[in-house]
């Protein structure tokens, strides 16, 4: 895996009785652990963010990695346009507390057995408190990756994001909107809901929302702020 990737320990494990075995049937000269062989970094620059510790990875740094895997005649050479699909929701770590990861990910499409990569990790007993400082990193880059391309081997490729992909409540967490469960939460009209033992839509001839009325926040009453998303030129 890449060296800009988080290493699973169990992957680390088996990695390292492979090792094992390799030194003692192929060569001495083989390192003990996997670590070493893949030059992973000692630390990494953690920040303290949004009420948690953060670290951010990164975006080019892990493409220009994987197209250096590729071989000259892949698609994505020829059309000289990378493109990623980013994941983001809350994974807890325990049963026994509230620590949990909040994981930005990315996958980048069109390559066969592509696997997604952290681009930022955070991680706290919570969510972020700030969707702006959470995202920033992320919103920077993925910017100046769209207006300048990735430059490899002399080419410059053009770079976008084709989709976020998140579930209800990271959804209403990154897009700065009501929970799933209010009142004004869905997300494709501007029905108000009822309350039946749980909130309900009942019309659906309700006017639609588009990007426009998203971005002008038209219905007031969906958004909890502004959304860092609109910087991200999807």
């Amino acid at each position: 895996p890449p060296r800009s990737t988080l290493f699973p320990y169990t992957t680390l494990f088996r990695s390292n009785g492979l090792l094992k075995i390799l030194k003692c049937k192929v060569s001495n000269s083989l390192p003990s652990d996997a670590r070493t062989l893949l030059q992973t970094p000692r630390s990494s620059k953690v920040k303290n963010l949004a009420g948690g510790s953060f670290h951010y990875f990164g975006i080019e740094a892990y493409i220009v990695e994987k197209l250096e895997g590729l071989g000259p005649s892949h698609e994505i050479f020829n059309e000289g346009f990378v493109s990623i699909s980013v994941g983001i929701d809350g994974l807890p770590i325990s049963r026994s507390n509230d620590l949990q990861f909040w994981p930005i990910q990315g996958r980048i499409d069109g390559i066969k057995d592509s696997v997604p990569w952290v681009i930022a990790l955070y991680y706290s007993n919570c969510k972020p408190s700030s969707v702006e400082c959470y995202l920033a990193d992320f919103i920077d880059e993925a910017n100046r990756l769209e207006n300048s391309g990735i430059r490899f081997r002399g080419t410059i490729y053009k770079f976008k994001i084709s989709c976020f992909i998140a579930d209800a409540p990271a959804r209403s967490f990154i897009k700065c909107c009501k929970n799933h469960n209010s009142y004004f939460a869905c997300e494709r009209c501007t029905v108000k809901g009822k309350y039946v033992g749980r909130v309900v839509y009942l019309s659906t001839s309700k006017s639609l929302r588009n990007d426009q009325s998203f971005r002008e926040q038209h219905n007031r009453q969906h958004h909890t702020g502004i959304s860092q998303i609109g910087r991200a030129h999807v």
